[in-house]
């Protein structure tokens, strides 16, 4: 299922998931391999707020896919 894409980050959602543009599509992605707090949770905004510091809107990335989860959200690990 691996593949790459060149994309910019649009808008964070919570600290594990992050949407972004790829052409003219958006795509919501989850990170691969990291468990953030809900929003609602304890942690939950800092770790939105770390994920909007290291990974800011306009951010040029490269994902490469691993896997499609249950919600039917992409799975990534973002370069």
């Amino acid at each position: 299922m691996s593949s790459r894409c060149d994309s910019v980050v649009g808008w964070r959602v919570y600290g594990d998931t992050l949407r972004v543009r790829t052409g003219s599509q958006t795509a919501t992605i989850r990170l691969a391999y990291v468990d953030a707090p809900e929003q609602d949770q304890t942690g939950g905004d800092a770790a939105t707020q770390r994920l909007k510091d290291i990974l800011p809107s306009g951010e040029k990335v490269q994902l490469r896919v691993v896997d499609i989860d249950r919600y039917g959200k992409t799975v990534a690990e973002v370069y």
